[in-house]
């Protein structure tokens, strides 16, 4: 039942999965993985993160190591801006030891630079490229760090790195920083050459394409201008 509400979640079917979900967890109630998938579609389907959180937490009633619900839950706590409750489940999950512990530091920077504590958001990126130095999402997170205190030099030399160790589109907004830069910096050649980068990728959600071709569009019509 798990496995075709998993397979029905990637095809868009959002009520079917939710109804094999709902199955399982019936018929195995002392499971977590019903609850934890459950919670998956309550974070697609509804604006009450408080649905989702109300999931994980059964979830981790029945299995303390689910890592992937630890993950989940401290980002839904994040979306509500409720950092502490976040970063004790983060947190916890360091304690128990689960999984990739550099992902828990960059989980838990994140909490602090939404909070706007950004030394400590520095410390635990930090902590991130201690355990490794190409982690991508903590060179980027460091880097907007950087560009919130308008260190220029700091935040292109994080994001060029990053972009040499993954040019993919799964690093792609690390053109779209890059063109920040620029822009700011008055480079309008060099902005619009990292939106003309950022727009070759063939595969990605149709929002970001449609906000790098606004950009694109704005910087092009400034440059003429100037």
């Amino acid at each position: 039942m798990i496995e075709r509400g998993v397979a029905n979640l990637e095809q868009g079917q959002l009520d079917i999965a939710s109804e094999s979900f709902e199955k399982a967890k019936t018929s195995y109630p002392d499971k977590a993985e019903s609850y934890y998938w459950l919670g998956r579609i309550m974070e697609l389907k509804t604006q009450n993160v408080h649905d989702e959180i109300n999931y994980y937490t059964k979830a981790l009633e029945r299995n303390r190591d689910y890592v992937e619900v630890y993950d989940r839950m401290g980002y839904a706590y994040t979306k509500i801006g409720q950092f502490e409750n976040a970063r004790k489940i983060f947190k916890d999950r360091l304690d128990r030891n689960l999984g990739d512990i550099k992902s828990v530091y960059n989980s838990i920077a994140i909490t602090y630079f939404y909070e706007e504590k950004l030394d400590l958001a520095k410390e635990y990126y930090e902590k991130a490229l201690d355990l490794d130095e190409k982690y991508t999402f903590a060179l980027n997170g460091l880097a907007k760090i950087y560009l919130a205190e308008n260190n220029y030099s700091k935040t292109r030399n994080l994001l060029e790195r990053s972009l040499r160790l993954d040019p993919s589109v799964n690093n792609r907004g690390v053109y779209a920083d890059l063109a920040n830069v620029a822009e700011k910096q008055g480079n309008y050649d060099e902005a619009i050459r990292y939106w003309q980068e950022f727009l070759d990728f063939t595969s990605m959600p149709p929002q970001d394409r449609q906000i790098a071709e606004f950009e694109l569009d704005k910087l092009i019509r400034r440059k003429g201008e100037k």
